[in-house]
């Protein structure tokens, strides 16, 4: 895990090899060293402030680390990839980025860091993926707004205000899990086709159809269509001939009136027999 160049070692890696105890503090003398990578081992206390001045690649992910971010990370100006993921780590990160113009993956998820993002972050000019997630960060993401990333974590932390709309491009944004007044905007729901399968769907209200074989909602357009053409047909049908016997109805009714005045009228035409002043009149 160890590669030298001569007499000068160029990288460490030992990634999952069951170490334990701490990380010397005569790092700094490596000065060829470019890689280090002593991720997922059992490392405690805090990392040193002397680290090797010319690292590209810093790892020291899924240890037991504590204590804050060295300030001596702000002089490594070569560092491209920066993990201390799942740690211990505290307090707040730090104005450790504005010489870090090299930097274009950083990874603080899974600590105990809190306060607000520090400034410097607007100088990472490079950085493509930043991940922040499961901290106790707060304060507003203002200071990412320019930054040109690709994948962007801050789920799970106590940030508020406003997501600045600049973030909303980020084609890998995670930011569930904080205070924010507006969310991005999810993607709009699919709308599924019909289900094909017989089985009526309680939640839409069924209408009596001609068809045995299915739902009406498995019915082809054009023979919707046609039913409720018929059934229109039908519908007008009913009130024309309701129409029309209202109007036998009312017909029959004047014709009966008619024939009782004319009966009416032919009985004052009939003889009367007067008796003093009284007129009798001779009924049928």
């Amino acid at each position: 895990g160890v590669s030298c160049s001569g007499s000068a070692i160029t990288s460490i890696n030992l990634s999952g090899m069951g170490l334990n105890g701490t990380l010397g503090y005569l790092l700094s003398s490596l000065v060829a060293l470019t890689t280090m990578d002593l991720s997922n081992n059992s490392l405690h206390d805090v990392i040193p402030y002397q680290l090797p001045p010319n690292l590209i690649h810093l790892n020291l992910a899924r240890n037991n680390f504590s204590g804050n971010i060295p300030y001596s990370i702000s002089n490594i100006l070569s560092l491209g990839y920066l993990n201390v993921s799942h740690n211990s780590l505290f307090q707040e990160i730090g104005e450790l980025f504005g010489g870090l113009n090299s930097l274009s993956v950083l990874d603080l998820s899974f600590n105990n860091l809190s306060g607000n993002l520090p400034v410097s972050f607007v100088s990472l000019s490079n950085l493509s993926r930043l991940y922040m997630q499961n901290n106790q960060l707060s304060g507003t993401v203002n200071v990412l707004s320019n930054l040109s990333l690709t994948t962007l974590n801050i789920a799970n932390n106590n940030f508020s205000g406003l997501i600045p709309e600049e973030l909303s491009s980020i084609p890998d944004l995670s930011a569930g899990g904080n205070s924010f007044i507006n969310m991005p905007a999810s993607p709009p729901r699919i709308i599924m086709p019909p289900s094909q399968s017989p089985v009526a769907q309680p939640d839409r209200p069924q209408v009596p159809t001609t068809f045995p074989n299915g739902p009406e909602d498995e019915m082809p357009i054009d023979e919707g269509d046609k039913k409720q053409g018929r059934q229109t047909g039908l519908l007008v049908g009913l009130a024309v001939g309701s129409v029309a016997a209202a109007s036998c109805i009312l017909f029959a009714l004047v014709f009966c009136l008619h024939s009782v005045h004319k009966r009416k009228d032919g009985d004052t035409g009939e003889p009367k027999d007067f008796v003093g002043a009284l007129a009798v009149n001779i009924d049928r």
